[in-house]
């Protein structure tokens, strides 16, 4: 993922023949640039988006049909870029319980680096694929998607099912109780989801001692075995 610094990217020639992959590169940046310091899908627009990158508004449909598509687009490649902050977290480290942990504190690093990028990924309804046989033939008939959710349901799966992989690897090595990672893997989702949201947008709050919150986050959600 690349995050631009500014809204104007350098300026553009036109496209020689072959080269048109590398307007939509440049769409993309922009989009992300913008998102980047608004953290609002409402500031992506043809005409913003059209200013940064220096073309003609109606250039972008040749690569994107509205908006919504380009910050798809967005959202996917940040998914992506989450999922490499998560395995570079954990690279090298043997050990289940801290490569858990280092996941976690992966997340919210990342969470911190990109708040503007971060609010988006979860400023509307992404549908996420659980494991198979999780949902009932009832709740699957009413989850509904579209064609322009479908990449970033492919995109932002992964990142889920790392923390998944995480937990059942601790369980696997005797040093978790857990018995369902999936459930186990969505509640710490949603605690470390719930305190990078709420440590970005209220600093001044007197939080307790981040190791000590984070770490008995992990432990619960997680069913850690005391050592």
């Amino acid at each position: 993922m690349t995050v631009v610094t500014g809204r104007k990217i350098s300026p553009r020639l036109p496209n020689r023949r072959g080269e048109g992959p590398r307007l939509r590169c440049d769409i993309v940046r922009a989009a992300t640039c913008l998102l980047e310091e608004s953290g609002d899908e409402d500031a992506v627009t043809l005409r913003a988006v059209a200013r940064a990158v220096g073309i003609a508004a109606p250039s972008i449909y040749a690569h994107f049909s509205d908006p919504a598509t380009i910050v798809g687009a967005v959202v996917a490649e940040t998914f992506t870029a989450l999922i490499a902050a998560l395995r570079a977290a954990r690279e090298g480290i043997e050990d289940p319980v801290e490569r858990l942990s280092a996941q976690c504190y992966g997340y919210l690093r990342f969470a911190r680096q990109h708040p503007g990028l971060y609010r988006v990924l979860f400023a509307r309804a992404r549908r996420f694929e659980p494991p198979a046989g999780r949902l009932t033939a009832e709740l699957e008939a009413e989850v509904n998607t579209t064609a322009k959710d479908a990449m970033i349901v492919e995109a932002g799966t992964p990142a889920i099912m790392l923390l998944v992989d995480a937990i059942a690897a601790c369980a696997a090595a005797g040093r978790s109780t857990s018995q369902d990672p999936w459930l186990d893997a969505v509640a710490l989702w949603a605690m470390l989801h719930g305190y990078s949201a709420l440590s970005i947008t209220n600093p001044e709050f007197p939080w307790p001692n981040e190791r000590v919150i984070v770490d008995a986050m992990i432990s619960g959600q997680a069913r850690l075995r005391p050592p």
